[in-house]
């Protein structure tokens, strides 16, 4: 099986486990902690984050591999790259060379040399961020940055079910099982597709729209 083959795979078991978590997790830390694991696979990076934003602050909420945040720790976005990424509402590449001093010190001492960071967005707001990391200089590419983009999205959705109380929360979960329940039948298509050869493109196209399709549940 070819790289590209095995990390459609990857991304294949990573839309079941999120869509598990989106159905049963009742807080944001759960869901949270899963897609850190996941975008840690998916894209290769030496480790994931997840932030929730409060404030002038961010709070280090979930994390996988290495370095490992202290969970619950809160850091001023002024001057850091995290800020950076919630002033721009924009997906970023996280380059040492090109870093603020405050971000450069401390990827330094993290032993972080590359990454992106994506905003999570709920009612036009950035809300959360979701970041992975290497020890490599530029270890991602733009695709890891449209895989990154798609984990947000599910991160905004998640935010979106907790938000949402009583019949509205409900109703929300009956879409997001209904979508799932169309979403298993397409990941076992993409499972097949990826084990006899069809080519990346192809894959990437139906993952893209299982994405969409996800994303639109809540909106119906």
């Amino acid at each position: 099986m070819s790289s590209a083959q095995l990390r459609h795979e990857f991304l294949i078991d990573a839309y079941r486990g999120v869509l598990a978590a989106l159905q049963r997790a009742e807080t944001f830390e759960p869901i949270a902690e899963v897609v850190a694991g996941y975008a840690r696979i998916v894209l290769d990076a030496s480790g994931a984050t997840v932030t929730r934003i409060e404030g002038d602050d961010y709070v280090h909420t979930a994390s996988a591999g290495s370095p490992t945040p202290e969970i619950g720790r809160r850091l001023a976005l002024a001057g850091s790259f995290t800020g950076e990424v919630v002033r721009q509402r924009q997906p970023r590449f996280f380059r040492l060379e090109d870093a603020a001093p405050g971000s450069r010190d401390r990827a330094l001492a993290e032993g972080i040399a590359s990454g992106i960071m994506a905003p999570v967005m709920v009612d036009g707001r950035v809300v959360a961020t979701v970041g992975i990391s290497s020890a490599r200089t530029d270890a991602f590419d733009n695709e890891d940055l449209d895989v990154l983009t798609g984990f947000a999205e599910y991160l905004a959705i998640g935010l979106t079910l907790i938000a949402h109380g009583g019949p509205k929360l409900a109703a929300s979960h009956e879409r997001l099982r209904s979508a799932a329940t169309d979403a298993r039948r397409e990941l076992a298509v993409l499972a097949e597709g990826a084990r006899q050869g069809v080519p990346a493109d192809a894959l990437a196209d139906r993952a893209d729209a299982l994405a969409a399709s996800l994303t639109g549940a809540l909106e119906a």
